[in-house]
Parts: structure tokens; sequence; C-alpha cells
């Protein structure tokens, strides 16, 4: 067991280096944000996004807290969301600036905060026709950070965020999963076939992020509501990983099945379900590290094609596994089959995907890097160092690794509104 953890460490700690070295590479000169990502052999950059550069700078300021340093700038990255902040026209986005900037970077949160009402009845965008269940989660999270930190007024940022996380509550489906959306609840127009199915289907992001929110807020508040919903959605997502340590993509909500193990994307592996997992086993009391382990292990040859995902020399982590075209296209029987209710038992989606027609996408997104240095710092700055024994307080017997960053919330974020 000993030696296994000691795998798991060696693994998440060169995670870790290699984010830190590759980040301050993947900053766009002339915007200050991140890039939308790098793919190819020559990891050729594109674009700007100013979700994946918050997103980012979530994971490098927990890096920084834990001592594992920060090698961008945080404030000039606060300064370039704060100059991209009036055109941004998505909820998940705003909530991200809030999350991203409520501990270092007050005034950049407050104006977020002001732009929240702008989208009624929290619609993805200002003149949107659907609640879209991550970017609901992204911004409950937002508001916890901000209601932590004591960003604006107590009682309007807590107003917010229990309408927020009420909505957010009211996506799930029986299983206690998230959709990918829902039409808006005041709108007049029947919902389409196409979102019908978007009602039906959720995305492991959405899960992921809900999972995080309700935890979070759980710890800010101590709401017994948040608690099991958040239990809710750890124990399905534990009950469908997959035997390599594969986190799905595509879940039924009614009855909690996958619909679909692929892509397996390399930041659901070492990212955003450790991010939301490891603090699971904290608050919760439910064993979720060997499950992170797993996922780990995939990352580093573990898998379906028995390569690593790792180029350490380049500082790259590809995306994902995926089946090659056309073959993609087998998702769509794979949604109807589960709308239906056929072949739930059969793990279709997997069957449908032997390694002579599974491929690597060799591309690379900052906020993968940021997810990593996010799920891990806390980890990775509480080991002894290279070659240094364990001390007594060496967390290896219980990986009980979710602490925050920040210090413990304020007595101001009672549990009453």
């Amino acid at each position: 067991m000993m030696a296994h953890l000691d795998r798991f460490h060696a693994n998440v700690r060169a995670l870790c280096s290699l984010a830190l070295a590759r980040l301050p590479r993947m900053i766009d000169p002339a915007t200050g944000l991140f890039s939308f990502g790098v793919s190819g052999e020559g990891l050729a950059p594109r674009g700007t996004s100013v979700r994946y550069t918050a997103m980012t700078a979530i994971g490098l300021e927990r890096a920084e807290a834990h001592g594992l340093g920060a090698p961008v700038d945080l404030d000039r990255l606060y300064e370039a969301l704060g100059a991209t902040l009036p055109g941004v026209d998505n909820l998940g986005d705003l909530g991200l600036v809030i999350w991203a900037a409520a501990r270092r970077a007050r005034p950049l949160a407050e104006r977020a905060l002001r732009f929240v009402d702008e989208f009624p009845d929290h619609v993805q965008r200002r003149r949107g026709q659907s609640v879209h269940s991550t970017e609901l989660a992204l911004l409950t999270s937002g508001l916890t950070e901000a209601l932590a930190a004591g960003v604006g007024s107590e009682r309007d940022v807590r107003a917010r965020l229990d309408r927020s996380f009420r909505c957010l509550a009211n996506q799930r489906g029986p299983s206690g999963l998230l959709p990918f959306s829902r039409p808006a609840p005041r709108r007049e127009a029947p919902p389409t076939l196409h979102e019908r199915l978007q009602s039906e289907l959720g995305f492991f992001d959405a899960q992921i992020y809900a999972l995080l929110a309700a935890l979070r807020r759980h710890e800010v508040l101590d709401d017994a509501e948040a608690r099991e919903m958040a239990r809710t959605i750890a124990e399905r997502l534990l009950a469908c990983q997959h035997p390599l340590g594969q986190w799905a993509w595509h879940y039924n909500v009614r009855s909690g099945a996958v619909v679909d193990l692929y892509p397996v994307y390399s930041v659901h592996q070492d990212g955003m379900a450790p991010m939301a997992l490891l603090p699971a086993e904290r608050l919760l009391g439910i064993s979720t590290v060997p499950a992170v382990a797993r996922g780990v292990k995939w990352l580093f040859g573990g898998n379906e094609l028995n390569e690593s995902l790792i180029d350490t020399e380049r500082s790259v982590i590809w995306r994902s596994i995926r089946r090659c075209a056309p073959l993609r296209s087998v998702v769509y029987p794979l949604k109807l089959a589960s709308l239906v209710d056929v072949g739930r038992s059969l793990d279709l989606g997997a069957r449908l995907a032997s390694p002579d027609v599974l491929e690597i996408d060799r591309e690379m997104r900052p906020y993968h890097l940021g997810f990593c240095l996010y799920a891990f710092s806390a980890l990775v700055g509480s080991l002894p160092a290279e070659g240094e024994a364990p001390s007594d307080s060496d967390p290896r017997p219980t990986l009980k690794t979710g602490e925050h960053a920040e210090p413990p919330p304020r007595s101001r974020a009672s549990n009453s509104a």
C-alpha cells in the first residue's frame, strides 16, 4: 500500500511541476490572457479565453498558497480579466471571475458581481432561454467564495447565493445527476426536441462543478441539503468509474447510467475529479483517494492504449483518448438507446471502442494545468522534499488533502439569510 501511495505522490508532484513549467508559455502577450490552447507537434497556440484565464488563475493562487510558487504574475492576470469583463456574456464566466478574484482582487470580484443580475433566471447568456448546469454551478461556487471572503454586501451576496443554489438543486434529475441544461422557468415557447435531450443527458463537467459547489456551500454554511446533494453526486460518479480509472463523459440523469465513456479527458483524470473528490473524502467521510489514484495512473500509461499522455520533456499533457473519426458519431445512437432505456447494463460505449479505433487527441488547454494545481497543491505542498524522510505529519496514511487555501470561513458566513 505504501509503495502504491509513493507512486501516486510522485505522479502528482510531477504533474504540478509540469503545470508550473508550461503555464507561463501559454499567456498571450498582446492581451495578458491565457491562450485557448495549443495543439499539434508544434504546440501552436490559438486564440485567448477569459474562461480559461479565470480557471487557471484559481489553480495558480492555490499553488502559491501552498508553497509551490506562482511563475505567473497573478495581479497581471486579474488586470487582463478586468479589461475584458464588460464583454463577458456567460454566467459561468462571471462566476469564475468572482471565484478567482474574491481573495486577492476584491474590486474585480465586486465588478463581476454587479453583472450577475443582468442574467434573469440564471440563464447562460443575457438573452438566453435556457439554464445551463455547468454555468450555474460555477456561479454558485463564485458566490460562495465571495461570501467567505467578505466581498460585497453580505446580505446581497447571501441572497444571490441562495437563489443560485436553489436553482442548481432544481436542475437535478431523479438520479441526483444534472443535465446539460433545462429551459428557463419563465420561458413561454415549448422546448424543442434538442432541448428535451439536453434536459435528459448530462456531461461529467456539470456533475463535478455541482459537486464542488455543494461541498463548498456545506463547508462555509454547514448546509445539510448541500451536503446530501454532494454525497449523492460523489457516490454516483464513484460507482460509474471504469476499471482502468476512467471517468466517463456522458450520463443519463434519470437513471444515473453512463451513456458513453468516450472521450476520456485527461483534465478529468488529474484535475476535475480530484479537485472535487479529495475534499469530498474530508467533508463527507467517503473513500475517494483510491479512485483518484486510479484516475491519475490512467494518464501515466495505465490506459486502453498503454501509452502515457504526458510528455515531461515538452511539459505537455495531451487532451484525451477518443474514438477515431468517423466512429465518434456513435455517441448519437448511444444517446437514443439511453433515452429509451436500452442496454443500460451493457456499457455499450466502452464496448464500441477497442484500442484499434482509439487515438490520442494531441491538444492541451491551460485550464487543465490550472485545475491540476488546484487539485493537488495542498498534497504536494505537504509532502517531504524529494529524498527527504517522511515526518510524523506525513499525509500518506489518510491523504485527506482537499483543504482550501484560505483560512476557515469567518463568522459572517452564517447559515442565516
